[in-house]
């Protein structure tokens, strides 16, 4: 396998910011879990992960909280609930999330895919031919008659399989790709320009054009700069083609860049470590990028200085916005797919001696179908009796194991106190609260690994 890539440098938390000062945190709604994965991977291997490759938020976004989906005619619903941070002395924990409706695809939005398939030497391995026949497949079956679909493989160069062919016969499409042999070096950036050459051949204005990458990321050949690549997505961006980045194999897996890519073309971006994953989590993420509830999601919380002295906003480091920022339509944002949710963190302080609510939630986005935005806000109101986390349900429990875990793994200045031990005990009960739900069982093993590796 290809060296694993130097991380980047790790990122500096976002400090506790004074409510007198700012009292607006707006930052854009990104839902990915890549980081989680990376990290069971990292520990599978009796290591611990890199700091710089945890992005606590999407650990939180890791874990699903089963919260109350909107009801008829609503597109959203909001859920929040509180607790006490029991790892930082009188600050409580805030955790909310933003839900989509369930809905199918859009009558009269066809699909224009270009599958951009990593078929360089480092991807010869069993399980990542494995892994990457799985996700052809569930792609396969995803498409109908109204759609397009192409295919470009790359290694040294890229080579255009399938140009433009109809969804709906999946058994063709496979059949049309089933002789491919990885070799060679891997030259991203002419793979990525060949995509979007074809993306924009077949470009639909009514539809949904996006580009979906398969790649273990490690390239070698061409213009490998993250800055350089990511020029280009965005110039492709605004021509509303999208990318969607979806990693394979944790051995020499280059985290930075693929992340970088996704998030700045406006895409999704995930993970998948076992074939068997291709089958469920890829065809759920899959299923979101191709059925979009929600564009451009940006959330702003304002927080009332008479009730919050301060507060910290945990994870979401790579997607802060400026407060003008969140009425801007030219500043682009995350999507959310059809029943899908996205769910923050705080860390606040509070004056219970002031008055008036917590603040304001507000999120902005746009129909993908229609073009228009909508904004929605909903108030925190301020209860006096803040229960321990010990007390909370177990949703909010599992939220704040989840972002602590991250934040230690991060080496977080303000995980000082936190320690696996008292960890495994908050989430004691809650995998069999959710028994068909496998991450906060995932979450316990993990925790369990990391006391292990680290002597506690």
């Amino acid at each position: 396998p290809a060296p694993k890539p130097e991380p980047t440098s790790v990122l500096t938390p976002k400090p506790e910011v004074q409510t007198s000062v700012e009292s607006f945190s707006t930052f854009s709604l990104n839902v990915s879990d890549v980081a989680f994965k990376l990290a069971a991977a990292s520990l599978d291997q009796g290591r611990l992960p890199d700091a710089a490759t945890v992005r606590t938020e999407e650990f939180i976004n890791a874990m699903k909280y089963h919260d109350p989906a909107p009801g008829p005619g609503e597109r959203l619903s909001f859920n929040w609930e509180q607790a006490r941070n029991p790892f930082a002395h009188n600050r409580d924990l805030l955790r909310f999330s933003v839900q989509t409706a369930a809905q199918g695809r859009e009558a009269g939005r066809p699909l224009n895919l270009v599958l951009l398939l990593d078929n360089s030497g480092s991807m010869e391995r069993t399980d990542r031919v494995q892994i990457v026949r799985q996700a052809l497949g569930v792609l396969a079956q995803q498409l109908t008659t109204n759609d397009k679909i192409s295919v470009v493989t790359f290694a040294r160069t890229p080579r255009l399989w399938v140009d433009g062919m109809k969804g709906g016969n999946p058994n063709a499409l496979l059949q049309r790709i089933s002789n491919l042999v990885p070799q060679g070096g891997t030259n991203l950036e002419d793979a990525l320009d060949t995509a979007y050459a074809i993306a924009r051949k077949h470009a639909t204005d009514q539809g949904v054009n996006r580009v979906i990458l398969l790649t273990d990321g490690a390239a070698n050949l061409g213009n490998v700069n993250p800055a350089d690549l990511k020029r280009k997505v965005e110039q492709q961006r605004r021509r509303n083609i999208a990318l969607d980045c979806f990693g394979i194999g944790w051995e020499g897996y280059n985290d930075d860049l693929l992340e970088q890519l996704s998030r700045n073309g406006d895409g999704r971006y995930g993970f998948i470590n076992h074939p068997g994953q291709a089958r469920t989590e890829f065809a759920e993420q899959l299923a979101g990028a191709l059925r979009v509830a929600a564009s451009n999601v940006k959330t702003q919380v304002q927080f009332n200085p008479d009730r919050v002295i301060s507060y910290r906003q945990i994870g979401y480091d790579l997607h802060q916005l400026k407060k003008e920022q969140f009425r801007d339509n030219k500043v682009d944002a995350a999507e959310i797919g059809a029943a899908e949710s996205g769910t923050a963190m705080y860390s606040v302080q509070l004056n219970r001696r002031g008055k008036g609510p917590i603040g304001v939630v507000r999120v902005r986005y746009m129909v993908p179908e229609t073009g228009v935005y909508h904004e929605e806000q909903w108030e925190l109101p301020y209860n006096p009796v803040t229960p321990n986390l010990e007390e909370s349900m177990p949703a909010m429990r599992l939220a704040t194991v989840a972002t602590s875990f991250a934040e230690w793994l991060a080496r977080s200045p303000y995980a000082g106190t936190v320690t696996m031990a008292a960890l495994q005990q908050y989430l004691r009960g809650v995998p069999e609260t959710f028994p068909n739900d496998e991450r906060p069982r995932v979450l316990a093993q993990m925790i369990q690994q990391a006391r292990t590796i680290s002597g506690e």
